[in-house]
């Protein structure tokens, strides 16, 4: 990651103080217009004005045009579940706040308008809500909305600890989420939205650090990160927290960010093999047998996310000198270069009505 990509990721981080959501705003439509295709790629990119803006291209790449008109940083793109939409976390004139584009128009919404950090938004299934986290409460929480900015409530009442990195469930009654109470011990946690009732699914031992909830398609288990010293591993958990198992092992490797496949039966990951330090992109099935690279070379990776279809992986390396998206077929012998731009291309989502939608983060 470049120095100017890594500052501008930082300033996305910083806390501002608490206020409260406003009415949603719609700002004018971009020049860019159309009906938005099956099976397309929504991704930041600073190849225009060398900030990173929204742009759009078919999922097997090819032209990219621009969706965001207003200057901006964006970040954290995530598609709707009818994939018409995306939302994501974009800084205008030094504030952030989250925001909702219509891929068809280009009109842009504002989710959220006040002096507090709302970040990590995640669509639910029902295409109607989100949850994000907020930091109006000085300690990072999560909260859901309306997609009109509407009927704002948090998830929990906890006090203690900051919740972060949250995870819908396929049929959009819980949330996953982490729960950080000291600097080394955080928990994957669930949370009913209708009751608000929260439970533990991690946290064993009690003094380790859990990360990166993923849900199930059949959202009867969740995959996440423990870490323990120089290591990280992935772990798989039935939603109660019982039959616990541990994907990977092997000391001072670090393994994250798990990704189902559409049908289940694999999990795509980003992985770090002592002594390397560069991160791969490998594939297992969901028990944890039959591991493969696929990425390829020893090139730096960022993030990864299933295709529709789950035939093959989409995943952003740094590429001669900047951030690329690349595409691989399982069976494929190489990846395939997807962005062509002479831009650093960051984080992507895939935007495929009315089918499953996968979102790929740097981490």
């Amino acid at each position: 990651m470049t120095t100017g990509t890594a500052s501008a990721m930082r300033n996305l981080r910083t806390p501002f103080r608490a206020s409260r959501v406003v009415g949603a705003l719609v700002f004018a439509a971009t020049a860019m217009a159309g009906p938005a295709r099956a099976d397309e790629l929504v991704f930041t990119s600073n190849r225009d004005e060398g900030i990173f803006q929204l742009f759009r291209m078919a999922a097997e790449g090819g032209p990219a045009r621009r969706v965001t008109a207003l200057s901006m940083q964006a970040a954290q793109v995530t598609a709707s579940p009818d994939g018409q939409q995306v939302a994501f976390l974009a800084t205008i004139k030094s504030q952030p706040d989250l925001y909702i584009a219509d891929l068809a128009s280009g009109a842009l919404r504002q989710l959220t308008s006040d002096s507090a950090l709302e970040t990590m938004p995640r669509w639910l299934p029902d295409g109607q809500r989100l949850v994000f986290q907020s930091f109006r409460d000085r300690i990072p929480k999560l909260y859901v909305v309306n997609a009109d900015g509407t009927g704002l409530r948090r998830l929990t009442d906890s006090v203690a600890g900051e919740e972060s990195r949250p995870s819908v469930s396929p049929d959009g009654r819980q949330v996953a989420y982490v729960l950080t109470t000291g600097r080394r011990a955080s928990q994957i946690r669930t949370v009913d939205l209708a009751t608000g009732k929260s439970v533990a699914v991690g946290s064993e031992p009690a003094d380790a650090q859990e990360s990166s909830p993923a849900w199930s398609p059949n959202g009867q288990q969740i995959a996440y990160t423990r870490g323990e010293g120089e290591s990280s591993h992935l772990m798989l958990a039935r939603v109660d927290g019982t039959r616990k198992q541990a994907l990977t092992s092997g000391k001072n490797d670090r393994y994250d960010l798990p990704q189902w496949s559409p049908d289940g039966s694999r999990i795509a990951y980003l992985s770090m093999k002592a002594p390397s330090k560069r991160q791969s992109v490998s594939v297992m099935n969901a028990d944890g047998s039959q591991v493969q690279e696929v990425s390829g070379g020893d090139e730096e990776h960022l993030s990864v996310a299933w295709s529709p279809a789950g035939d093959r992986l989409l995943f952003v390396k740094f590429h001669q000198g900047r951030g690329q998206i690349f595409s691989r077929g399982l069976g494929a012998a190489e990846p395939t270069r997807l962005s062509q731009g002479a831009g650093y291309e960051l984080e992507f989502t895939i935007a495929s009505p009315p089918r499953a939608t996968q979102t790929a983060q740097a981490r």
